[in-house]
């Protein structure tokens, strides 16, 4: 087998670094890295050969779904082979003989910041200055090594760049985890013995009852596990709707289920039947409308 390529976002550190870890150590002896600056261009690296698989994040306990994602997924060919839920254990981190007083200016990607907000209130008069991602905080605060300067990361990841703790667990929710989606070029078989889950890509005309009739069909057989609503591509004359489904697609149930939305969807293609994870009771088992993208 040749040499297994796998992107992901940010330098090494990142949590999407930690994620593509944890995934090739379940399925590989050994693999490349490959980092990319920026969602598109991860997915641009699998589309054209020049990575195997991509490791993103989807979505967030705390602050929810990462609308950039849903917005490649609905334009690329790719498919979801997986799932990872990696818990998210932000920190503050400091060079060391730094007070928290002394603090004038914190560092990190627009994310952490987000997943705590209540604790950045206890820094109101700091300067917050976003990064590309939590290693290139880490990177900066290190270089800089100052006692007027944070970073907002991960432990473990911290330890890289020789920084030191000053306040651990500083999420708004705990635990705090991120789903992170594995995508290929080739679809995955997974044996019908497995707990899956298959993610669908809807789209409709605008006028129809669609939305409300696929409610129905799902809370009728008891199989959603979660649906998104999303303008496509912000064309506000197509609506387009992902459903996470607790089922093997090849079940009974889920292909009744296709049968029926067919009449009245534009097109229903199939992201992926994927290995269920089964840490992802952070998802409650019911229907969820996420807002609009506008």
């Amino acid at each position: 087998m040749h040499n297994v390529h796998i992107t992901f976002l940010g330098p090494k550190g990142t949590y999407s670094h930690l994620a593509a870890h944890k995934y090739a150590n379940n399925y590989f002896n050994t693999f490349i890295e490959s980092t990319c600056c920026n969602f598109y261009l991860i997915f641009k690296k699998v589309e054209s050969g020049q990575a195997d698989y991509a490791i993103v994040p989807i979505e967030n306990s705390s602050t929810g779904s990462i609308k950039e994602i849903y917005e490649l997924l609905s334009r690329t060919e790719l498919y979801i082979i997986g799932e990872i839920i990696l818990p998210i254990k932000h920190c503050m981190l400091v060079s060391p003989n730094t007070h928290l007083h002394h603090i004038e200016t914190i560092y990190s990607h627009a994310q952490p910041f987000q997943q705590c907000s209540l604790f950045m209130k206890n820094f109101s008069t700091c300067h917050l200055k976003y990064t590309l991602s939590t290693t290139a905080a880490m990177t900066h605060v290190a270089s800089l090594q100052s006692p007027k300067v944070a970073a907002i990361g991960s432990e473990e990841s911290g330890k890289y760049y020789n920084l030191q703790v000053i306040a651990r667990n500083i999420s708004n929710t705990r635990p705090n985890t991120t789903r992170f989606i594995i995508l290929s070029r080739e679809a995955q078989e997974v044996d019908s013995e497995t707990p899956a889950k298959t993610t669908l890509l809807l789209s409709k005309n605008k006028k129809s009852r669609f939305l409300i009739e696929n409610i129905m069909i799902l809370r009728d057989h008891n199989i959603i596990s979660d649906l998104r609503a999303r303008y496509a591509n912000k064309q506000l004359w197509e609506d387009c709707f992902y459903l996470d489904v607790k089922n093997h697609l090849t079940t009974p149930q889920l292909q009744h289920v296709l049968i029926k939305i067919k009449d009245f969807s534009r097109c229903i293609r199939i992201l992926g039947c994927y290995p269920r994870n089964q840490q992802d009771q952070w998802l409650p088992n019911q229907l969820k409308i996420r807002n609009k993208i506008q």
